[in-house]
C-alpha cells in the first residue's frame, strides 16, 4: 500500500497468473505467464498432449476437455440468441477465446464473433482483446479480415468480423496433400500484401501461421486472428502485450520472438518463410516431442532445406525460405518488398521471354561495358613494353590474351546472373536469365551457358589469328580475300546460328539456352498500382461530438442534408466512418447489399431507420474521388488497374443483384493504394461543378469505356494519355461486350508493359548512340597509344623521318650537290645512330614501328647497316654535322605532326562515328520505317508508333519523323569538315551541337512517348 500518494513511484502490486498462480514478471501487463500463454496459443494447434508434458501437475489447468462455452457456465451453441447475434457452428478456438459462425439479427449480416475466453479473463485480458479488435479494423485492405465492431454482451468482450468462409490455408493441405510451387507461392504473396498493410499501420502481426491465414470464396487469402500483434510506433501499446511478444505459437515464431527480444518486420517475415515451408511440405520447418525440445530446436537448430522433403522444389525457391528462416533477423529479407520480389518468380503469373530485339540490345549493353571495363585493360595488360614499345603479339600470345578476355567475360556475366538473374546490360533493359522453373542458375550452369556462347561465336576469329591471319588471292596484295572477309566477320555469323532455333513457342531461346535449360524473361509480368495522395483528412472534434447511433459526428447535424455524406469517428475501434443521412421514407440497403464484402465495393457496416434516426454507415476510405483525378490526365498503367476492379465488381454486382441503379463518376473512389471502390452515393469531396461527372451512364461496359476516356485525357473525348496498341481494341470493345468479358480482357494484358516509361527511351537512344561511342572511344584510345607510344620511342619516329629522306633522294633525279651531300650523310648517320635499334627484332614487331615505318623502309635501314663499314671518329663527326639541320627540322615537323593529330581527332570521330552512325542506325530505321512502321530497334523495344487516332501510323509519317531526327545528326560531321570554315568555328559548332542533342535528350526523356520529331509528324511511341 502506498502511504504518500506524494510519491511517483508506488511499489508495485504482486501479481500473479491467472492460469497457474505463479508470480508474473514485472514488465508482464496480461493475465497469465509466458508458459500458460504458450499453452493457450498451442491449444489452437491441437498440441496439449505436448504441452502438458512440460507444464507438468498445471495440466489439469488447460485440459484437453471439450468446452462449450465461454465463461462462467454459458454455453453458447448454434441456434442460440447472444446480444443481437443467433449464433451458428464454432468455427475455431484461438489464444484470446472462440470464434463462431453468426448472423446480426438487426441488419441479417452473416459475420464472425470472436468472444473472449474465461480462461484468461481479466480486465487486462479484456483491455488486450478490445485492442486486438482496434489494431485490426486499423487495416483496410482486401488481404485483411474486416472488423466490423466490438463490444461488451453479457459481460463478455465480443468482436464482430468479416466471415471468411472458405477455410484457412491449413485445410487446403487435406490428406497429406501439399500445394504446388505456384500456387503455395501465390497464397503466400497475398499473406504479404495483408501484412505489409498492416506494416504501413504500425502493426506486426507476431502469429502468422497457417491457420491465421483465411481463404475467402473467392480464392483470395485474408490474413486474421491479431491476438499478438503489437505496434510498431507506441510503446504504451507495445508493453501491453509483453507477455504475448514471447510466445506465438512456437512452431511458427521467430528466434527473438522466443526468447522475448525486441521485434522487428523481419520477425513476421521469419513466420511468412516458416508458413510457405508447411504449405510446401506439409510440415512446419522444426517439430519435436513436446514444447521444451521445439522452443530449443527453433532456438539452436538450423532448418533442413523443403528440397530434402520434396525433391521437385526449385532450388531457388528453397534458398529465399531458408533466408526468411535465418536464425539472425540480420540475415532475413529486410522488408515485404523485397521478400516479394524473390517470390514473384515462381508465381503462377509467368514472366514473358524476351523479345529477340531486346536480347539484342542488352547484348549490345553488354559488349560495350565490357569493352570499357574489360577488354580495353586485357589490351593494355598484354602489351610487353620492352624499350618503350609494345610488341605485336604471335598467335599463341593471342590464344593467351583471348582466354583472358574471355575468362574476365565469364566472370563479368555468369556472376552477375547466377546472383542478381541479369548482367548490367539485361539489369538495364530489364530482362533476366533464369531456370526454366524461375529461379536464378546456379554459378556453374551460368558459366556454362556462357561458355557455349562465347566459344561458339569467337572461336572462329581465335583460329583466324591462331593461323596467322591467312588470306589467298589479291589479300595478299593488300586486297581481300572472301574467306578472309568471312572469318573477320564469323561472329555475326555465328550468333545468327546461335538463334536458329528460336520460337515464339520456346521463349526465343538460343541454342545455349536450350542446351542449359534455361529462359531469358523480362520482367514486367507483376506490376505495381501507382499509388493515390490522400486527401487531407478532418481529426475528430472530441468525444463529446454529437452521437449518431454508436459514431461520433464529425461536423454540425443541423447543416447535412438528407443523402449527403459526412465523416464519422468510431471511438471503441479508433477509426474513421462515412455516415450517410437516409432520405425520409428510404428503405435501407437490401440484405444483398448489406452482406458485400468484396474489394471492389465500400462496405456498409450499419444503419438505422426510426428512433435511432435514419442513416447509414459505411467504411471510410483513404485516397481521393475519381473526379477529382479526372482534371487531369492519368497514366494508363493507374486506369488500366481501376477498369480491372470496376469490372470485377461490376460483374459480381451484376450477378447478385447489388448494381446501383445509376453508375456515375462521382461514385468511383481510388484508394490511396490505387485501388478503385464503387461507391452507392457521391464521394466527399465531390465538387458541385463537376457536372459531367455525376451524369448517369446506362450500362456497364458503356461506363467503364467513358471512364478510360476520361482518366487517360482529362476529360470525355479528350485523350491526352495515348493506349499501348494492345489495350487499343480492348477499351475500343468495351461498350458491346459484359462486365465479366471486360475483366477477363483487361487481366489478358496486364503483363504487358503498359507505358514509355524514360528508362526505356534513354536506353533506345543510348543503343543509337553506341556506334559513335564505340568508334569515338577506339579514335580516343588509338590517338592517346599513339601518342604515348611515341613521346616513349622517339627513335622510331627520328629513323621513320631519315629513311624517309633517303628513300626520297634515291628516287630523285637530278640531284643537287648538296643533296648527295646530304644523302651520303644520312647513309653514314642512319646506320651508326640507330643501328642498336635497327638490329633490335623486337622494335620491327612493335605496334608503333609498324604503323610508322613500312617494309621498304626497314630493309633499306637494315642494307644500310649490313654495308656500312667501320668508320673513324673524324667520319662519323662529319656526317653527324651534315645532318643536324635535317634532324633538328625532323624533330620539329614530328612535334608538328602530333599536335596536328590531338587537333584532328575530334573531326575524325565526328565523321567516323557520323558513318558508323549511318549504317548501323540510320539506314536500317529508314529500311524499317518503310518495311514495317518502326525501326528493329523499336520492335526489340516492345514499342510501336502510332498516330494521333491511337492505330499504327502510317509508313510516311514514320519516315517523315526518322527523317526529321536523323538528318541533322548525319549532316553535323560533313557539314563540320567542310574546308573553309576555322577550326575554332567548328569546334563551337560541335559544342554547339552536342548541347542542343542533349538538350534535346531531356525533352524526350520528360515525354518519352513523344519528341519533337514526333509532335511534327503526328506520331506517338507507345507499347505494343
Amino acid at each position: 500500500m502506498n502511504e504518500n500518494p506524494d510519491n511517483p513511484n508506488p511499489p508495485l502490486k504482486p501479481r500473479f497468473c491467472g492460469q497457474c498462480g505463479s508470480p508474473l514478471p514485472k514488465d508482464a501487463q496480461g493475465a497469465a505467464c509466458p508458459r500458460c500463454l504458450m499453452g493457450i496459443g498451442l491449444e489452437s494447434e491441437g498440441d496439449l498432449e505436448a504441452l502438458s508434458t512440460v507444464l507438468g501437475e498445471r495440466k489439469t489447468v488447460i485440459s484437453n476437455s471439450p468446452s462449450t462455452g465461454v465463461g462462467s457456465g454459458r454455453v453458447l451453441s448454434p441456434g442460440q440468441t447472444f446480444g443481437d447475434y443467433r449464433i451458428g457452428p464454432m468455427l475455431g478456438k484461438g489464444g484470446m477465446g472462440e470464434v463462431y459462425e453468426a448472423e446480426d439479427l438487426e441488419n441479417g449480416r452473416r459475420v464472425a464473433i470472436k468472444v473472449l475466453g474465461d480462461k484468461i479473463d481479466s480486465p487486462e485480458a479484456r483491455r488486450r482483446f478490445l485492442r486486438e479488435g482496434r489494431m485490426a479494423a486499423a487495416i483496410n485492405h482486401p488481404n485483411s479480415v474486416y472488423i466490423y465492431g466490438t463490444e461488451e454482451i453479457e459481460s463478455l468482450s465480443v468482436i464482430a468480423m468479416e466471415l471468411v468462409d472458405g477455410g484457412t490455408l491449413k485445410d487446403k493441405l487435406t490428406d497429406g496433400e501439399t500445394l504446388s510451387p505456384a500456387e503455395a507461392v501465390d497464397d503466400i504473396l497475398e499473406v504479404i500484401e495483408g501484412l505489409h498493410a498492416a506494416h504501413e499501420k504500425g502493426v506486426l502481426h507476431r502469429d502468422i501461421k497457417p491457420s491465421n491465414c483465411f481463404v475467402d470464396s473467392d480464392g483470395r487469402v485474408k490474413v486474421g486472428d491479431f491476438g499478438l500483434s503489437g505496434s510498431s510506433v507506441a510503446r504504451e501499446e507495445t508493453q501491453l502485450t509483453m507477455t504475448g511478444t514471447v510466445m506465438g505459437t512456437p512452431a511458427f515464431a521467430s528466434p527473438e520472438q522466443l526468447r522475448g527480444d525486441p521485434l522487428d518486420v523481419r520477425s513476421d517475415i521469419y513466420s511468412v518463410g516458416a508458413t510457405l515451408y508447411y504449405l510446401l511440405t506439409g510440415q512446419p520447418p522444426f517439430s519435436a516431442q513436446n514444447v521444451v525440445q521445439l522452443v530449443a530446436t527453433v532456438l539452436d537448430r538450423k532448418p533442413g532445406s523443403p528440397k530434402q522433403l520434396r525433391e521437385d522444389l526449385p532450388e531457388g525457391l528453397a534458398r529465399v525460405i531458408l533466408k526468411c528462416l535465418a536464425k539472425q533477423s540480420d540475415a532475413r529479407y529486410r522488408d515485404y518488398e523485397s521478400l516479394r520480389a524473390a517470390l514473384e518468380p515462381y508465381s503462377s503469373k509467368a514472366a514473358t521471354p524476351a523479345t529477340l530485339g531486346l536480347r539484342f540490345i542488352a547484348g549490345a549493353l553488354d559488349q560495350l561495358l565490357l569493352s570499357i571495363f574489360v577488354y580495353l585493360p586485357i589490351w593494355l595488360i598484354s602489351f610487353k613494353y620492352g624499350e618503350g614499345d609494345v610488341v605485336v603479339p604471335s598467335g599463341g600470345v593471342y590464344l593467351q590474351i583471348f582466354a583472358g578476355a574471355t575468362l574476365a567475360r565469364f566472370l563479368c556475366m555468369s556472376v552477375p546472373e547466377s546472383v542478381w538473374g541479369a548482367s548490367l546490360g539485361k539489369a538495364i533493359c530489364r530482362i533476366r536469365v533464369v531456370n526454366r522453373d524461375g529461379s536464378f542458375l546456379s554459378l556453374p550452369k551460368a558459366i556454362g551457358r556462357t561458355l557455349i556462347f562465347e566459344v561458339s561465336v569467337a572461336a572462329p576469329l581465335a583460329l583466324y589469328y591462331v593461323l596467322g591471319n591467312p588470306s589467298v588471292g589479291p589479300a595478299g596484295e593488300g586486297g581481300f580475300s572472301l574467306p578472309d572477309l568471312m572469318l573477320k566477320n564469323s561472329g555475326i555469323v555465328m550468333i545468327g546460328l546461335m538463334f536458329c532455333r528460336a520460337r515464339v513457342r520456346n521463349g526465343f531461346s538460343g541454342l545455349h539456352d536450350l542446351a542449359t535449360g534455361v529462359r531469358v524473361v523480362g520482367r514486367n509480368a507483376l506490376q505495381r498500382r501507382n499509388l493515390v495522395a490522400a486527401a487531407d483528412e478532418e481529426l475528430p472534434a472530441s468525444e463529446a461530438a454529437e452521437m449518431i447511433g454508436p459514431f461520433h459526428a464529425l461536423k454540425p447535424l443541423s447543416g447535412v442534408a438528407p443523402g449527403e455524406v459526412f465523416p464519422g469517428f468510431d471511438m471503441a475501434l479508433r477509426r474513421r466512418v462515412w455516415i450517410q443521412m437516409a432520405e425520409p421514407g428510404k428503405a435501407m440497403p437490401g440484405r444483398e447489399r448489406r452482406a458485400v464484402n468484396r474489394a471492389g465495393r465500400v462496405r456498409w457496416i450499419g444503419g438505422s431507420r426510426g428512433e435511432g434516426g435514419n442513416w447509414d454507415a459505411y467504411e471510410s476510405l483513404s485516397g481521393r474521388p475519381l473526379t477529382a483525378l479526372l482534371k487531369s490526365a492519368n497514366s494508363w498503367n493507374s486506369v488500366r488497374f481501376w477498369l480491372v476492379d470496376l469490372a470485377v465488381e461490376l460483374a459480381a454486382a451484376e450477378k447478385d443483384g447489388t448494381l446501383p441503379a445509376g453508375l456515375s463518376f462521382d461514385r468511383v473512389w481510388i484508394t490511396s493504394d490505387g485501388r478503385a471502390k464503387l461507391l452507392d452515393f457521391a464521394g466527399p469531396g465531390v465538387k458541385d461543378d463537376d457536372a459531367h461527372e455525376s451524369q448517369r451512364i446506362q450500362g456497364s461496359g458503356a461506363f467503364l469505356k467513358a471512364l478510360a476516356k476520361a482518366a487517360l485525357g482529362g476529360g470525355v473525348g479528350n485523350s491526352a494519355v495515348p493506349l499501348p496498341l494492345h489495350a487499343v481494341e480492348v477499351v475500343g470493345s468495351m461498350e458491346t461486350r459484359s462486365a465479366r468479358e471486360i475483366a477477363d480482357d483487361l487481366n489478358g494484358i496486364a503483363d504487358r508493359l503498359s507505358e514509355v516509361t524514360p528508362l526505356r527511351r534513354g536506353v533506345m537512344m543510348a543503343v543509337c548512340a553506341l556506334p559513335w561511342a564505340l568508334t569515338g572511344a577506339i579514335i580516343v584510345g588509338a590517338v592517346t597509344a599513339f601518342t604515348v607510344l611515341g613521346e616513349r620511342n622517339p627513335d622510331v619516329d627520328r629513323l621513320e623521318r631519315c629513311l624517309a629522306r633517303v628513300q626520297q633522294l634515291e628516287r630523285k633525279d637530278g640531284k643537287k650537290r648538296w643533296e648527295e651531300a646530304q644523302l651520303r650523310q644520312l647513309k653514314i648517320y642512319v646506320p651508326n645512330r640507330f643501328k642498336k635499334q635497327i638490329t633490335d627484332e623486337g622494335l620491327w614487331n612493335g605496334y608503333y614501328s609498324l604503323m610508322k615505318i613500312e617494309g621498304d623502309a626497314r630493309e633499306l635501314a637494315e642494307e644500310l647497316v649490313a654495308k656500312e663499314p667501320e668508320r673513324s671518329v673524324e667520319e662519323l663527326e662529319r656526317a653527324f654535322a651534315g645532318v643536324k639541320r635535317f634532324t633538328v627540322r625532323a624533330e620539329a615537323q614530328i612535334l608538328e605532326q602530333r599536335g596536328r593529330m590531338l587537333e584532328t581527332v575530334g573531326e575524325v570521330m565526328v565523321v567516323a562515328g557520323g558513318y558508323q552512325f549511318l549504317l548501323f542506325v540510320v539506314v536500317p530505321g529508314m529500311l524499317g520505317a518503310l518495311m514495317f512502321r518502326g525501326g528493329l530497334l523499336l520492335r526489340g523495344s516492345g514499342l510501336v508508333l502510332v498516330g494521333n487516332d491511337g492505330r499504327p501510323a502510317a509508313r510516311w509519317r514514320v519516315l517523315v519523323r526518322n527523317g526529321i531526327m536523323w538528318a541533322p545528326l548525319v549532316a553535323a560531321p560533313y557539314a563540320l569538315m567542310a574546308e573553309g570554315i576555322p577550326a575554332d568555328a567548328k569546334v563551337i559548332g560541335g559544342l554547339v551541337g552536342a548541347l542542343g542533342y542533349g538538350l534535346g535528350a531531356l525533352v524526350v526523356l520528360r515525354n518519352p512517348s513523344r519528341g519533337l520529331q514526333d509532335r511534327i509528324a503526328g506520331t506517338r511511341l507507345v507499347p505494343q
